[in-house]
């Protein structure tokens, strides 16, 4: 018995490590996407942005309206696509009673929370990139108003 509690503590270990990276990128006005403790977050300025499933975005792009819109519907699938997902588990309820309507709303809640997760990543990329590259024409503005 202690083995296999020996070996199952390490396998946690290591798949808890594996999910992680050290990994900080220098500090620039750019937002960087990085990996702590297995979750998505940015990196921009110095500072390290995270959130509740991906949630860490909408304010790493917040001076950026066009940016901050599309990280919100990232956020917001993913939110949506995971409580469908953990959902789907509720229609396990249903197999003692009909077993066929028990799989089909399985399949459906959970098909649909994994399609909404999977919608919800191009929305991160375009937020990363709009922002990013609104970076420069963000700091030309900022030295032009300074400017006497």
């Amino acid at each position: 018995m202690t083995k296999i509690a020996s070996g199952f503590a390490t396998g946690i270990v290591c798949l808890l490590s594996a999910c992680s990276s050290h990994y900080t990128p220098r500090p620039r006005p750019r937002v960087t996407p990085v990996l702590r403790h297995g979750q998505p977050a940015f990196a921009r300025g110095g500072q390290l942005y995270t959130g509740w499933l991906g949630g860490g975005l909408v304010d790493a792009v917040d001076d950026d309206p066009q940016a901050q819109a599309l990280a919100r519907t990232y956020h917001r699938r993913t939110v949506a696509g995971t409580l469908l997902t953990i959902g789907a588990l509720g229609c396990i309820g249903l197999m003692p009673l009909n077993p066929l309507l028990g799989l089909g709303c399985l399949a459906i809640a959970d098909g649909t929370g994994f399609g909404l997760i999977m919608s919800a990543v191009p929305y991160a990329t375009d937020a990363v990139n709009v922002y990013n590259d609104g970076v420069e024409a963000r700091s030309t503005s900022r030295r032009a108003a300074r400017a006497p």
